[in-house]
């Protein structure tokens, strides 16, 4: 039970790998830090970037979904392998490990 909460309004999950929740919660969260810094100073710079980031993400979704046939490419490609290792450190590690999890869920292939 919860006295309060953040709805992250990523709608309902239709299949196992939920991208969307992900991604909702990474932006949530982003949204709650801009929050809490709001009044330091130092701060506002680093805070105009990030809000000029989250403006930029419609565009820079339209040109990922734009990459479909590069990505099938590459699919085919790692079709039967046995492994898939997916590599990243700092603030990418989770998206990283995000990654991988989808990997396993939606092919059954060992991912790390």
């Amino acid at each position: 039970e919860s006295h309060c909460g953040v709805h992250i309004n990523a709608g309902p999950e239709i299949g196992v790998a939920s991208t969307k929740a992900y991604t909702s919660q990474i932006l949530s969260l982003t949204m709650f830090a801009l929050v809490m810094s709001e009044d330091r100073i130092s701060l506002q710079a680093r805070r105009s970037e990030i809000i000029q980031g989250l403006k930029q993400l419609p565009e820079k979704i339209k040109k990922v979904l734009e990459l479909d046939e590069k990505v099938h490419k590459i699919a085919k490609e790692l079709y039967e392998k046995r492994s898939l290792l997916i590599m990243g450190r700092g603030y990418n590690f989770a998206t990283c490990l995000e990654g991988a999890l989808k990997v396993k869920e939606l092919t059954y292939m060992h991912s790390e």
